[in-house]
């Protein structure tokens, strides 16, 4: 019954940060339409020296998610270690 509650919640918490997420979006895609009808084109930046040497903001995203992974990875087999190591535990389970 506990479990069913708690997924009820998670299910829940996972959908208010879909929903979340989806207005930032929605919000950013807005302004960015807007200022794109607003400044047909916009001045060129100044060249920043050894700006083509730093990584894309798509790399250090999937470099960030995959340590994110193998993080929690990492920690959820410490768990299972830690939860076998107790008292009672059948340590042929883990």
């Amino acid at each position: 019954m506990a479990t069913d509650d708690t997924k009820r919640v998670q299910d829940q918490v996972l959908d208010a940060i879909r929903q979340a997420q989806d207005a930032a979006l929605q919000a950013v895609s807005a302004w960015s339409d807007s200022v794109a009808k607003l400044v047909p084109e916009l001045p060129e930046m100044p060249k920043v020296p050894l700006a083509d040497a730093l990584p894309k903001p798509g790399e250090l995203s999937g470099q960030y998610f995959e340590f994110a992974q193998q993080l929690l990875s990492s920690q959820q087999k410490f768990v299972e270690e830690l939860i076998a190591a107790l008292p009672g535990q059948d340590k042929t389970e883990a």
